[in-house]
């Protein structure tokens, strides 16, 4: 989530010396993140519905790959992969269903946290697809030739289960069970309306209008009449609540880049 915010406001910042001190805060956090995942992809899973943290470290990293002003895709290229394999492993395409473990049981965390980890990693491919298909074609040995064609399946494979992921969420959304989450609203549930959304919204159509409109409601009709949004299980606080609630309302409207804008889906 550092890494989040710090994305929010690099290159933003009123001095060249703040906005350098930006960058090495965020390059410091990327480091950080980069040292403590493990080869199955994960990080620490000592937390209560740890897949939650795993889907916001997911973000951060692919959001830093998506700024090339940036330059750090090469650095981050390694988790990016390990990443994608574990979110497609925690995705069964035949039965749409996703793994429990992680989710502390609640089926909304792990399908918003796994569908939103597809989708922010099918949307750095798309940021890449063109020079890697030139790669493909123009690369000075078969080697890395060879390379770039196996990255181009590697990237089709994550495209094709981002849209079974996506059908298999949208198959959910009638559900009342699943989207209570725990059963009432805390922070958890917040995040994952918006990693749903962000999974939606790259796909259009009617599925995202009607999940935009019903999930746009449902906070509505939560909201404190200070105009905040507090927690009732586990995350309750009103800043991380609040924060997390206009997330979700404002999916549509995130600065990053997004599939649809960068592969023209």
């Amino acid at each position: 989530m550092t890494a989040l915010v710090l994305l929010e406001v690099v290159g933003k910042m009123p001095t060249k010396k703040e906005n350098a001190r930006v960058e090495k805060a965020l390059k410091k956090v990327l480091a950080k993140m980069k040292k403590n995942q493990r080869e199955d992809g994960t990080w620490s899973d000592q937390g209560w519905a740890a897949t939650l943290a795993q889907g916001a470290a997911v973000k951060g990293m692919n959001r830093a790959a998506q700024l090339p002003s940036l330059n750090l895709s090469a650095d981050i290229e390694q988790m990016r992969a390990r990443t994608e394999k574990q979110a497609q492993g925690q995705f069964d395409s035949s039965s749409g269903t996703f793994a429990s473990k992680g989710s502390a049981g609640v089926a909304l965390y792990s399908a918003g946290a796994n569908l939103s980890a597809l989708a922010d990693n099918a949307n750095t491919n798309g940021t890449q697809i063109a020079d890697v298909q030139r790669e493909a074609k123009e690369g000075k040995t078969e080697e890395v030739r060879k390379a770039a064609r196996e990255k181009l399946e590697r990237f089709k494979q994550v495209d094709r289960d981002l849209d079974a992921a996506q059908a298999a969420v949208v198959k959910k959304l009638d559900d009342a069970r699943f989207i209570a989450g725990f059963g009432n609203n805390g922070g958890e549930e917040f995040l994952s309306y918006m990693n749903i959304g962000e999974g939606l919204v790259i796909k259009g159509g009617d599925a995202w209008k009607t999940w935009d409109k019903s999930i746009s409601e449902n906070l509505n009709r939560v909201q404190n009449q200070d105009g905040s949004w507090t927690g009732h299980h586990c995350i309750t606080g009103r800043t991380f609540c609040t924060s997390s609630a206009l997330l979700v309302l404002m999916v549509d409207r995130a600065p990053m880049p997004v599939a649809a804008k960068v592969k023209g889906r």
